[in-house]
């Protein structure tokens, strides 16, 4: 829900960009933790593989909501 709420603030304009460096591997971790229990209930296996320590810089909200 709170996902749907930033987009609709994103689409309005309404929304600000703070970006910064953040780790690729927990921000995945994070959204996963949110989706699994619905995922399993729906017999639905959600896996990602990631080599190396990736470091973005963005706005970690808006990343995650796009996940």
């Amino acid at each position: 829900m709170e996902n749907l709420l930033e987009w609709s603030r994103a689409q309005s304009d309404r929304i600000s960009f703070e970006p910064y460096e953040f780790e690729f591997i927990e921000a995945c971790n994070e959204v996963l933790e949110a989706l699994n229990a619905n995922a399993k209930g729906k017999n639905i296996a959600v896996k990602y593989f990631a080599s190396a320590r990736i470091e973005l810089f963005a706005d970690e909200n808006m990343f995650k909501t796009i996940l």
